[in-house]
């Protein structure tokens, strides 16, 4: 990276997961085991499909990489996940060894719901928000496919990572590993979220019982205008967490206006959110939005901008060759770091993005391979007007790696 900052993660004091394909493993396969199949959207999609051997369950694939998840289970007793991720042009071995499921024992999760006097606790339901089962020490060792973290995994398989609750407050998830890295929350109508996790738990186990606590929901309403004045509908309103008590996930809330561009975001915790807009009729600069407890925002207007284009060229230092391939990302010139944009050169070395007004910051995300990331000092710091048209004839170079 061109310089060192902290990226927010999804998982609260833990060290990054390693990605990559599962290892094989000695053990029999499994007979009668439940299987599903989970197909992370990404341009490296070309087609799958998922075939049983003798060793294992695993997928093979056709045309370039590929992003899959596959779960499995024999209820009450085994489950297991794994992730394969291939990105480019896969060899035949690749695809014939590329995933592997090692079914480990599975447990129920008990708990109960506490909430304000009235509240209606049969309304609420509990959601995985993220599960990873442990094999030894590695606690990425079983990604399963319910990441809040990855889009197309956020509500995957309901019938398996979410739980209603009964009238009582009580719930029961079956089927979940008995070494497990999980984030729930519990959610319901005029409640705000809740979450629990088991990250700071010594050795990351799971009680016989857990209890999670709801308080009245915070709300956040308004009004989205385009940069003409008039209202936008279809604009994506989100609320993600920033720092909220006891929450070890930074969930996002998500809402479309309507075409009167009116928007009502609810269940919201009370602490520290990021506003983000999006939207084909402009931009809006990401803000911190801090709620107070049971506090309701209304009439809030969100005006968008048109944004201002800023462009450039990289080439290779010495040679003055275009760099294809590498990637720039602004941030906001802040302490949260907030990303604005990101864009990549093409092969003629020029990248090209329409950025909010206000402080930014424009750095090397990624280099092409055989070029050395600038250092972490080498770093664009400028202001973005937004009464200029374009931001042009920004130059940058890249050193090949000696």
């Amino acid at each position: 990276m061109p310089f060192k900052r902290t990226i927010p993660t999804d998982r609260k004091r833990l060290p990054a997961r390693p990605i990559g394909r599962q290892t094989a493993s000695s053990q029999p396969a499994r007979t009668g085991a439940v299987r599903r199949l989970e197909q992370q959207a990404s341009r490296w999609c070309r087609g799958s499909h998922l075939a049983a051997s003798p060793a294992a369950e695993r997928l093979g694939r056709n045309g370039r990489g590929f992003d899959r998840w596959v779960y499995a289970r024999v209820p009450g007793k085994l489950v297991g996940a794994a992730r394969a991720l291939v990105v480019g042009i896969a060899t035949d071995a690749t695809a014939e060894n590329a995933i592997e499921v090692q079914l480990q024992p599975s447990r129920s999760l008990r708990g109960s719901i506490t909430a304000p006097q009235h509240s209606d606790l049969s309304t609420v339901r509990v959601r995985v928000i993220a599960l990873n089962g442990i094999v030894g020490d590695n606690l990425w060792a079983q990604p399963f496919p319910r990441q809040s973290s990855i889009t197309s995994l956020r509500n995957t398989s309901p019938e398996r990572f979410e739980c209603e609750v009964n009238a009582d407050g009580t719930f029961e998830l079956a089927d979940i590993p008995q070494r497990a890295l999980i984030y729930l929350a519990a959610e319901g109508p005029g409640l705000a979220q809740s979450q629990w996790f088991n990250a700071l738990l010594p050795d990351r186990t799971i009680p016989d019982s857990i209890s999670l606590t709801m308080q009245a929901e915070c709300t956040y309403s308004g009004t989205v205008l385009s940069p003409d004045g008039t209202p936008c509908n279809n604009a994506k309103i989100a609320l993600r967490i920033q720092r909220v008590p006891n929450a070890g996930v930074r969930d996002t809330f998500t809402v479309t206006c309507d075409a009167q561009g009116t928007f009502q975001l609810a269940g919201l915790p009370a602490g520290e959110l990021i506003l983000e807009v999006t939207s084909q009729a402009g931009l809006l600069r990401p803000a911190a939005l801090q709620l107070k407890p049971m506090e309701r925002l209304s009439k809030q207007t969100l005006r968008l901008e048109h944004g201002v284009t800023v462009s450039g060229i990289v080439t290779e230092q010495g040679s003055d060759k275009p760099v294809e391939g590498a990637g720039l990302s602004a941030i906001s010139g802040d302490v949260r770091n907030l990303p604005l944009g990101f864009a990549k050169t093409n092969a003629l070395g020029r990248f090209t993005m329409r950025l909010p007004s206000g402080p930014a910051r424009l750095y090397f995300s990624m280099v092409p391979k055989g070029f050395t990331h600038p250092s972490s000092e080498n770093q664009t710091v400028f202001d973005v007007d937004r009464d200029n048209v374009d931001m042009t004839g920004f130059t940058f170079e890249l050193s090949r790696k000696q």
